[in-house]
């Protein structure tokens, strides 16, 4: 086989397994979405085959939080064996249960993840391409209003938003410290000379040798965000190259990278402090955070309010304090519709202004003294 054609396949056999592992949720990247329409007869099998391994390992253990095929090929583990965790969870707003921080048994996530990947490289026609064996990753998943603490082996520290997940291979720390993250995280990096520590996001790669970043990327979000707040990173997308210094804030796209320069830094880590600062925020991306922290879903009635963009701190707010500030910034009014299969909804209203209040506004503006001269 030609080298290109090998790496042609070796690529859409990444993008195939990063559908096995993620799901429909995976789709939202152009480049996945492109690999599963090419390849709809290898969709199948992995469907197919995942559905068998579903039938074998216990259901409760694959229907969770984090997606089921995270861990790599080591089948002979004890299966009571589960990874001890070294996190410390904390509900993040009143009125949320809070689930518990999710770690699965190895024995299920390295079957299902076996399976998974000899579907994806037999499919394509890399049977020799075969994620080295015994090889695991702890895996770390947050919930709706939840973020965890975790203390990793080389001293590194961590803070993981809601909604998020980090997988850390089972050798982190022997020669290399790659992670994997699916959401944001926030990262206080322990100096190693030797080996630098790496960020995988899906897109892009993030390596710095001991610094103090947040990296966020959401599978709905069309780009990979990186903040700075001491150190030197470079992160690589793949047609970009960037160097991210103190202070900066870099989005990185597949083709595009730019960054820029602030001076409000804590409107990116802020959430880390229970704060979350909005800064001429697109409103439909302010309520996509809300929604992962509060765990409501928000709609907009008027369209108008897609192109306003909203400064904000919310700080130690609960969900009827933030539907309140909504309610006063947007001039709006909010329905609250419970669902038993979903996340509730919060649909926001234009605010309807009667004939007598318009006259009242009017009246209040004419009889409002002027000063002049200043």
């Amino acid at each position: 086989m030609d080298t290109s054609r090998h790496d042609a396949l070796t690529r859409d056999a990444e993008l195939l397994e990063r559908y096995a592992v993620e799901g429909i949720s995976a789709l939202r990247h152009p480049d996945v979405a492109a690999s599963v329409a090419a390849h709809r007869d290898v969709v199948r099998e992995i469907d197919a085959g995942l559905g068998v391994l579903r039938e074998q390992i216990a259901p409760d253990a694959v229907s969770v939080v984090a997606p089921v095929a995270v861990a790599v090929a080591q089948v002979n583990v004890a299966p009571n064996d589960v990874v001890p965790p070294r996190t410390s969870v904390r509900p993040r707003r009143a009125g949320l249960r809070a689930s518990p921080l999710r770690l699965f048994t190895p024995a299920h996530l390295a079957a299902a993840a076996f399976g998974a990947c000899l579907i994806v490289a037999a499919a394509v026609g890399l049977r020799h391409v075969i994620v080295p064996a015994a090889r695991t990753f702890r895996v770390f998943a947050t919930t709706t209003g939840q973020h965890a603490d975790i203390s990793l082996a080389d001293g590194t520290r961590v803070r993981l938003a809601p909604r998020s997940q980090l997988r850390v291979p089972s050798d982190f720390g022997r020669g290399t410290r790659t992670i994997m993250l699916v959401g944001e995280a926030y990262f206080d990096v322990t100096h190693t000379t030797s080996s630098p520590f790496i960020v995988r996001t899906g897109r892009v790669t993030t390596r710095v040798l001991g610094t103090t970043f947040d990296v966020r990327s959401y599978p709905e979000d069309a780009r990979v965000r990186v903040a700075v707040v001491s150190g030197k990173v470079v992160s690589q997308g793949r047609q970009t190259l960037l160097t991210l210094m103190a202070g900066t804030v870099g989005d990185i796209t597949d083709s595009v990278a730019t960054s820029t320069a602030v001076n409000d830094m804590e409107s990116y880590v802020g959430w880390t402090a229970d704060r979350l600062i909005f800064r001429e925020t697109p409103i439909p991306e302010m309520l996509q955070t809300l929604s992962r922290w509060y765990g409501v879903e928000f709609r907009l009635t008027d369209s108008t309010l897609l192109s306003r963009h909203i400064t904000v701190t919310l700080d130690h707010k609960n969900q009827t304090d933030v539907v309140a500030v909504l309610e006063s910034l947007l001039n709006v009014t909010t329905t609250f519709e419970p669902t038993s299969s979903a996340n509730p909804i919060i649909t926001l209203h234009p605010r309807r202004v009667t004939h007598d209040q318009k006259r009242r506004e009017r009246r209040d503006v004419l009889s409002t003294p002027m000063e002049v001269g200043r």
